[in-house]
């Protein structure tokens, strides 16, 4: 599934997963191809993401993330596979303020700013 990040068609291994009615994206793959940072702490399962000002933490099983230091809720639970944390992509828009496009018929997932 072709990924459109700002305009531009970003090819990332990992297409998004439809999973009861949530559409998910691996966490890391995502965004770094939008310029933010990930750490994975793999003891606790829980991945960091670091976008321009925002710190977002995500706990495998969680059907939250911590934003900022305030509990956020998502509307999929993350989760891990094979050492990348899956989350909805929703949150890109809901939390983060991209612009959403998602068309998992046709495979194509949009976002921008």
């Amino acid at each position: 599934m072709p990924y459109i990040l700002n305009g531009d068609m970003v090819d990332i291994d990992g297409e998004p997963r439809l999973e009861s009615g949530t559409l998910f994206v691996p966490l890391r793959k995502v965004a770094s191809a939008l310029g933010a940072s990930v750490d994975f702490e793999p003891s606790t399962k829980t991945a960091i993401l670091y976008m321009n000002d925002q710190i977002a933490t995500f706990t495998d099983g969680k059907k939250s993330v911590d934003l900022n230091g305030s509990d956020t809720p998502l509307t999929g639970t993350p989760f891990v596979e094979s050492g990348e944390t899956w989350v909805p992509v929703r949150f890109f828009e809901s939390a983060l303020g991209y612009k959403l496009s998602a068309d998992p018929q046709n495979g194509i997932v949009e976002l921008s700013q």
